[in-house]
C-alpha cells in the first residue's frame, strides 16, 4: 500500500498507481483534502494535520518574518512525521509521496518527496532555470529530473487559440495578491489582446 499527500505531482504519481492496480491510500488536510476527496472519492482518505508558513505583509522583511516563524516550522514537520510514522505502522505503509509535506518521509520505506530541482528537464532547454539548475551549486545525486507533469492533455487535434493571454495565479498570501493587483494595473497595456 501506498500512502500520499496533497497537490499536483502525487496526484499525477497516484493516478499511475492507480493504473497498475496498486493500493493507494491519500492523506491530506484543508482544501487540499477537500480536491483530492473529489477527485478519488473511492480511495480511503486520513487526515493528516499540516502546519502553514506565513508571508511578509508588504514593507516587511521576508528574512525575519521566516525566522519568526522556524520553531512553528520545525514543530510542524516533527508533527507530521509522527503522524505518519503511526500510518505507515497501522497500515503497512510501501511507499509514500509527499508533495511538499517535509515532514513525510520514512527510514522503513521509499519516500519520495519533490523540489524544485527534479520538476523540470535535465538539459539545457528547461522550463525553470536557475531554479531546478543552480550554478553555483552542484545537483545533489539522488535527484531525478522527471519532466512536466499535467494532468491535462490537449486534444488531438488540438482547439484553435482563442486567447493571447493567460494569467495563472497561485501562491501563498498575501503575496499572491499583492502580484494579482500588479497584473490587473497593467492589463490595459494589452488591451488589443484577448
Amino acid at each position: 500500500m501506498g500512502i500520499r499527500s496533497c497537490h499536483s505531482f502525487a496526484y499525477l504519481l497516484s493516478e499511475t498507481l492507480l493504473n497498475k492496480n496498486e493500493n493507494v491510500l491519500i492523506a491530506a488536510d484543508g482544501a487540499a483534502a477537500q480536491l483530492l476527496k473529489s477527485e478519488f472519492p473511492d480511495l480511503q482518505h486520513l487526515k493528516l494535520s499540516g502546519f502553514t508558513i506565513q508571508l511578509p505583509e508588504a514593507g516587511q522583511s521576508l528574512p525575519l518574518k521566516m525566522a519568526q516563524q522556524l520553531p512553528n516550522i520545525f514543530k510542524g514537520i516533527w508533527h507530521e512525521h509522527k503522524q505518519l510514522q503511526a500510518i505507515i505502522k497501522k497500515y503497512e505503509i510501501k511507499g509514500i509521496i509527499s508533495d511538499n509535506r517535509y515532514g513525510c518521509y520514512s527510514k522503513t520505506c521509499p519516500s519520495a518527496i519533490p523540489t524544485s530541482l527534479g520538476a523540470d528537464f535535465a538539459h539545457t532547454n528547461n522550463l525553470s532555470g536557475e531554479l531546478s539548475h543552480p550554478s553555483k551549486y552542484p545537483t545533489p545525486k539522488s535527484v531525478k529530473y522527471i519532466g512536466t507533469l499535467s494532468r491535462f492533455m490537449l486534444p488531438t487535434p488540438p482547439p484553435p487559440l482563442q486567447y493571447d493571454v493567460l494569467v495563472l495565479l497561485s501562491g501563498a498570501e498575501p503575496q499572491r495578491t499583492y502580484f494579482e493587483q500588479l497584473i490587473l494595473a497593467q492589463i490595459s497595456a494589452i488591451s488589443n489582446k484577448k
